[in-house]
């Protein structure tokens, strides 16, 4: 049964080229800036009709998978009130799978909450890995 072990957030994954050409797998995975919490900016921006209060630089979540078989990759957010995370015109900018790893692309990401916001990857829908993202108020610090 195919798992996920852990799941982070970064600035940017990639995987570094094959060695040589008669590898087929990426020699190892690159991750850049680990993300620990976002700060809000500090005056709302409206978008449509909701208040974002933050939006971050592009950025990836990257979960690593073990075990045997394969699974239909997904990703949930929930807001720290328990509503959807995701905004309504947000588009997820990508998902590459490959070998044990997952990467999403969020891209430029819209908050329109403070507090810790559920990331949760899915395999075939069920919840294998749930990730906090604090979005911080100004001025916060811990």
């Amino acid at each position: 049964m195919l798992e996920c072990d852990w799941a982070l957030f970064c600035e940017r994954a990639y995987f570094d080229p094959p060695k040589s050409q008669t590898e087929l797998r990426p020699s190892r995975l690159c991750i850049m800036n680990v993300i620990e919490y976002v700060k809000t900016v500090s005056v709302p921006g409206i978008v449509g009709s909701s208040v974002r209060i933050a939006r971050t630089k592009p950025f990836m979540l990257v979960a690593h998978l073990v075990g045997l078989g394969t699974a239909d990759p997904g990703l949930r957010v929930w807001a720290p009130s328990g509503r959807d995370g995701m905004p309504p015109w947000y588009e997820p900018k990508g998902l590459e799978h490959s070998d044990a790893y997952l990467l999403f692309s969020l891209g430029e990401f819209d908050f329109l909450e403070v507090g810790p916001h559920r990331f949760e990857v899915l395999l075939d829908d069920a919840i294998a890995r749930t990730v906090t993202l604090e979005v911080r108020a100004p001025g916060v610090t811990h």
